[in-house]
């Protein structure tokens, strides 16, 4: 069934987006729904790479998205890896302009306790740009999980819980995978995480447990009908 909703993915770092919500993306567009991306940082600034690396990595960027079909996508220069030196007010009012731009209907974002610090500092300002103030626009605020961060976040006493599921066809799921590879720089060798093959098991795993072939898992953080 055809959908008007419009789609903000909001994430610390080029290839979050595929990782977390690459499939969801694939499906939203197959819907008939406008989605756009938001990115905070170039994601290699903070190891010491030079500028070519990050060269390297916006044109990942751009590759992953026209692969993914998503019809805008926008990039800041916010520092990567040190999000949390950044006022809350000054992180929102950077991600305020694009929310007005998108309007969106559903946002996706990170947990708000993954290991990584830049993703839980994103999800806390998403958090508090989505409050409810009339008129309200946005229906869901979702959180989705990355490999290598949110599963590693250890001794947090809240974890990730998967509470909403979005099923994947076998075409979906090959669309996100195809898009992860195009982010050459940053796919790692097993048993890290953070390659296509955890990718793909990751989406079995979370189709079995919502009875289906292939789907990808989130926590709601807000839903209003």
């Amino acid at each position: 069934m055809k959908s008007n909703k419009r789609i903000l993915v909001v994430v610390a770092h080029p290839d979050d987006e595929v990782l977390g919500c690459g499939g969801a993306i694939a499906r939203h567009i197959r819907d008939g729904c406008e989605v756009a991306l938001l990115v905070l940082t170039d994601g290699v600034s903070a190891r010491g790479d030079n500028f070519g690396a990050s060269n390297v990595r916006r044109l990942e960027l751009q590759e992953s998205s026209q692969v993914l079909g998503i019809s805008s996508y926008f990039q800041l220069n916010m520092p990567d890896n040190k999000l949390d030196t950044i006022s809350t007010l000054e992180l929102i009012q950077a991600i305020a302009p694009i929310f007005s731009r998108v309007n969106p209907h559903i946002v996706y974002t990170h947990f708000l306790y993954d290991l990584n610090q830049d993703h839980s500092v994103v999800a806390r300002a998403i958090r508090i740009l989505t409050r409810p103030i009339s008129p309200v626009t946005v229906e869901m605020v979702l959180m989705m999980e990355v490999p290598s961060s949110t599963e590693w976040a250890f001794g947090e006493q809240c974890q990730f819980s998967p509470n909403h599921f979005v099923v994947l066809s076998k075409h979906q799921i090959d669309v996100k995978l195809k898009a992860l590879s195009r982010y050459t720089s940053e796919l790692r060798l097993a048993p890290h995480p953070r390659r296509i093959e955890h990718a793909l098991v990751v989406a079995q795993q979370r189709g079995a447990q919502s009875g289906c072939e292939y789907a990808e898992a989130f926590m709601v953080l807000r839903s209003i009908f």
